[in-house]
């Protein structure tokens, strides 16, 4: 059987499913966890096609994504560790923003400097 065959079977079976149906199905878990671009095509399309389905389908996927909460979590250690690398970047991007702002007004003041008409004293003689 081909895929658009095989999709148009799934999508008869899946207009009865209840929520916990959806949340046991294979093919469901894999759209859900987003391991399959074939999947991620034929859900779109079947929630466009079904939207009084909707709300199954939003009870399943919450149900499949807290059974698989542990699996993308992070650990805290890690969480800390990216947390300080992104504020010593921002650090680093501020420091050099701010080297960039100081350089641009030496340069306005060096400029007005040169500008400036030259005065000439008067010697008096």
């Amino acid at each position: 059987m081909n895929v658009y065959g095989k999709l148009e079977m799934n999508n008869l079976k899946y207009k009865q499913y209840s929520s916990e149906e959806f949340a046991d199905d294979k093919d469901f878990w894999l759209w859900v966890l987003k391991e399959d671009a074939e999947q991620e095509t034929f859900w779109m399309q079947f929630i466009a096609d079904n939207p009084d389905k909707a709300k199954e389908i939003e009870q399943a996927r919450a149900l499949v994504l807290q059974v698989n909460v542990g699996k993308y979590k992070l650990e805290d250690k890690k969480v800390n560790t990216l947390w300080e690398k992104i504020q010593k970047s921002k650090e680093e991007s501020d420091a050099k923003d701010n080297a960039e702002l100081l350089k641009e007004h030496n340069r306005g003041q060096l400029f007005k400097e040169l500008r400036k008409p030259e005065i000439k004293h008067s010697t008096g003689s």
